[in-house]
């Protein structure tokens, strides 16, 4: 047996090139040598095989561990034991880990080793976490704390801390988590444990990133990411990698969650992981799904659930169960649906996983839910519910306080209605989370309405409507225009009502801004087809007639000359003839007019209806004036669409505001301007503390993605822009090409203003302190030589007021001899206005622009925004 287990091995080290004395040692067989000598070999030998070969690895600790079971060599069996069990955990093949592990705990009962103990407890509480069983988690590192205390391993107790940080992180205990996690970081920084540093760092960015403190959460991935590489613990950087991607993901920033997903998965695939494959194929599904790329999410999900299938990985086979039943069931597949996440259910509660399970039994809710099956969906709610409360998740129990309204809504009892959402409400601010606050208020309005108060009903209608173009959701914001709807219909508030459904019928097939995107580009291809083919078709029409008129006079000619001669009185009867055949052409245009004009009005209609979608991308004037109360904003496209467009934005103390001038006006600039605003807002959304010029630089990258195409290369448009950041009394700007304008009163501060900021321009202007900061001369968009934007910061003080705006206010033609209005003169006419309120300057700009505009064609799209400090 011996001379046969001593072939096959030095061919696995011949093969793995195990270099020196060991591997000589190995593949030389002598009788003579001790099986003490030979099991530590083959243990020195797993060791080296495990980074280039976990199967091999595998193969050498359980050689000795038969070696030892033939040889009853009882001094080895504990610690080859726990080396088997280890090397199966790291496959995921859990059920074999925990057999080793009871025979390595066996031996170190006999002759009792605190540290050994300590270890193979860590590695029974890491076996349960991984298989979901949490609370059998708690227990084992509970204990591997008090086992490394009683040892004063400093070292020891800061690896049980992190495992006690990311435990209570999975369990949705964050604070406790945070405090597990900063204790590790510092003792082990005190021991200078640098092999596990990062994986405190990594389960703080983990938890910070599901309490939406992106800035924290970026910044210990990154520190986590470095620390991992740093002592090449290629595990540790695939967690940091795919942590990435969950940071990203929540945020809607879908391209780079795919590219930190698709980089441990690459990772794992070399290393052979097959529990981490599974984990993230689920979260590469959760991406798709997201896209809208619903054939491409099932099959993530279930490859994630036939690796989990095999790892014996209850946890993780469960969730993949759920998460196809939730992408059949949102497929309104009820009956595929059902099976799946009912099986999910059970398999969490067995683990038992509550949370989770708590996670099926909402997708149970809104299945029954929408079958009709009401007492079951709401048995599902409330049991789900009881749970997130208990787990202390204000999210969660919001979310599902707002699933029972939902529920109490379609059975028409609006008074549970309005207790559930009243409920949920308040958890859901305290949480900061937007959208739910959003969903409540709009469910609220519905629910009140029902009750016959429509008051309280405009009220929180109102609210939700706000929020929601906060969150540029268009969903919520389509469910919140047709709540308002019909709260004014019942107001008697006609023109309102009118509004509001003609909103809700614009956003209602609209799911996110590419749809949106897509209708504009769309109606853009459709409207020059038509234009193409009335056209056409009228030349045609028109054509026809002539020639038929042609014919006609040739005939009439012949008859005419042929009827004097022979018969007179035929000349009436090619009197009827022409006559009848004139009103048949004339019958023949007529039609085909009509049919232009009615294309014309389809057109028209299309139009109309972009210039809804496009308004509501706008931020409303109750959004506008809540960020910035003393301020206005003079918006006049040329056409029915615009590309000019204006923004706001709020992330946390900083309010965001910008002036967009698009390629073009009409239709394309409109399709620009929506790649440019959802640019915008997706660069703050992923980056709420960045400065306007990082804001920009990102930007720009995003509108280069969409407009590149691989067959005509890059499309040479995008925009221009100032975006301006205000927190506090501290202004910071950036531009491409627009520039920013002040006004200050008084004349005092030039000077000093000058040597301050030299990058502006300050001059005296009618009794005012002017101040110009120029733009950087390149746009958002393709660029011979594009370098990274500047941000220019300025202290602002009360009665200081600036101006963003396009082009098309100066340059449009007019006055006595129809020339342009020129930047001079918008500069005098903004001084001028210093004194009003900033409403009565917009309605001044407006008088003073048809006024110098008078009977001329409108050149471009304006727009203008000012804001006063204080």
């Amino acid at each position: 047996m011996k001379a046969t287990l001593f072939f096959l091995l030095s061919g696995i080290l011949f093969w793995h090139k195990v270099p020196g004395a060991l591997g000589a040692s190995l593949v030389s067989y002598d009788p003579g040598i001790p099986d003490s000598t030979r099991i530590l070999d083959l243990l020195e030998a797993s060791d080296a095989l495990e980074a280039t070969n976990p199967d091999s690895a595998l193969w050498c600790a359980q050689a000795a561990w038969e070696w030892i079971i033939a040889q009853n060599l009882m001094a080895y069996r504990g610690r080859v034991a726990y080396r088997v069990a280890y090397l199966h955990f790291r496959r995921g093949a859990y059920d074999s880990t925990r057999q080793y592990l009871k025979a390595s705990f066996a031996d170190y009962l006999s002759q009792p080793d605190s540290a050994a103990m300590a270890q193979c407890t860590n590695l029974y509480g890491a076996t349960h976490y991984y298989q979901g069983a949490l609370d059998s988690a708690v227990h084992y590192f509970q204990e591997v704390l008090y086992l490394y205390e009683a040892l004063q391993n400093q070292q020891g107790i800061g690896r049980a801390l992190n495992n006690l940080g990311a435990l209570n992180e999975a369990l949705g205990n964050y604070a406790q988590a945070i405090g597990y996690q900063q204790q590790a970081v510092a003792l082990k920084k005190a021991v200078d444990d640098q092999a596990t540093l990062s994986s405190s760092y990594l389960s703080l960015g983990i938890i910070h990133t599901k309490q939406a403190q992106i800035p924290l959460a970026s910044q210990y991935l990154d520190s986590a990411l470095r620390q991992a590489r740093a002592v090449e613990n290629s595990r540790q950087v695939a967690s940091a990698l795919n942590s990435l991607g969950s940071m990203y993901y929540p945020q809607a920033a879908y391209t780079q969650a795919l590219h930190w997903y698709q980089q441990t998965l690459d990772l794992h695939r070399t290393e052979d992981n097959r529990r981490g494959m599974a984990e993230v194929h689920n979260n590469l599904a959760c991406v798709y799904e997201k896209k809208g790329a619903l054939a491409l999410a099932l099959a993530h999900h279930t490859e994630s659930m036939h690796l989990d299938e095999a790892l014996g990985n209850v946890r993780g086979l469960a969730t993949s169960q759920n998460h196809i039943g939730a992408l059949y069931l949102q497929q309104g597949d009820h009956d595929l649906a059902l099976p799946y996440i009912e099986n999910a259910l059970r398999q969490f509660a067995r683990l038992p996983d509550r949370m989770r399970a708590a996670d099926s039994e909402q997708l149970l809710g809104k299945l029954h839910n929408e079958l009709g099956n009401y007492d079951l969906a709401i048995a599902y709610y409330h049991h789900a519910l009881a749970t997130f409360d208990s787990l202390g998740l204000p999210v969660e129990v919001a979310q599902t306080q707002g699933h029972l309204a939902e529920s109490y809504l379609d059975q028409h009892n609006f008074v549970k209605a309005v207790s559930q959402a009243e409920q949920g409400l308040p958890k859901a601010t305290a949480a900061g989370n937007a959208y739910e606050e959003a969903r409540l208020e709009i469910l609220m309005s519905m629910a009140y309405l029902g009750l016959d108060q429509p008051t309280l009903a405009s009220q929180h209608g109102e609210r939700g409507f706000v929020l929601a173009h906060s969150l540029t959701d268009v969903p919520l914001l389509s469910r919140a225009a047709e709540a308002l709807y019909q709260v004014h219909k019942v107001e008697g508030r006609a023109a309102q009502a009118l509004e509001m459904y003609e909103l809700y019928r614009a956003l209602q097939d609209s799911v996110d801004f590419d749809v949106l995107e897509k209708q504009l580009m769309a109606l853009d291809f459709e409207q020059r087809a038509e234009q193409d083919s009335l056209q056409a078709a009228s030349l045609q029409a028109v054509l026809s007639g002539e020639l038929d008129s042609a014919q006609v006079r040739r005939r009439t000619q012949a008859i005419f000359f042929g009827f004097m001669l022979f018969f007179s009185g035929g000349f009436g009867l090619v009197l009827y003839r022409r006559f009848t055949k004139t009103r048949q052409q004339k019958k023949v245009l007529g039609t085909a007019y009509d049919s232009l004009s009615e294309k014309n009005q389809e057109v028209l209609d299309s139009i109309n209806y972009a210039r809804r979608i496009q308004e509501a991308l706008l931020p409303p004037e109750a959004e506008l004036k809540r960020l910035l109360p003393n301020s206005f904003v003079f918006y006049q496209p040329k056409a029915i669409v615009a590309g000019d467009f204006y923004w706001i934005r709020k992330a946390g103390n900083k309010t965001y505001f910008a002036v967009g001038d698009c390629t073009g006006h009409g239709v394309p600039g409109a399709m620009v301007s929506v790649v440019c605003n959802h640019s915008l807002s997706r660069s703050v959304k992923e980056n709420p503390v960045a400065l306007p010029g990082n804001i920009l630089d990102q930007s720009r990258t995003l509108v280069l993605e969409e407009f590149h195409d691989a067959e005509a290369g890059e499309i040479a448009d995008g925009m221009d822009i100032a975006l301006c950041c205000l927190e506090g009394d501290r202004l910071c700007y950036a531009g491409a090409y627009n520039p920013l304008w002040m006004i200050r009163p008084g004349t005092e501060d030039i000077a000093a203003l000058q040597a301050e900021y030299p990058f502006a321009k300050v001059t005296e202007l009618l009794g005012y302190t002017f101040v110009e900061i120029k733009a950087d001369r390149q746009p958002i968009g393709k660029w011979p030589t594009s370098e990274p934007f500047c941000t220019h910061h300025f202290m602002v003080k009360p009665g200081d007021t600036f101006y963003l705006f396009s082009d098309g206010y100066a340059d449009q033609f007019g006055g006595e001899h129809g020339k342009k209005f020129k930047a001079v003169n918008f500069k005098r006419l903004l001084v001028s206005v210093q004194k009003e309120s900033m409403a009565d300057q917009q309605t001044l700009l407006a008088e003073a622009f048809d006024q110098w505009k008078g009977h001329e064609e409108q050149v471009d799209d304006v727009c203008v925004m000012g804001v006063r400090v204080g």
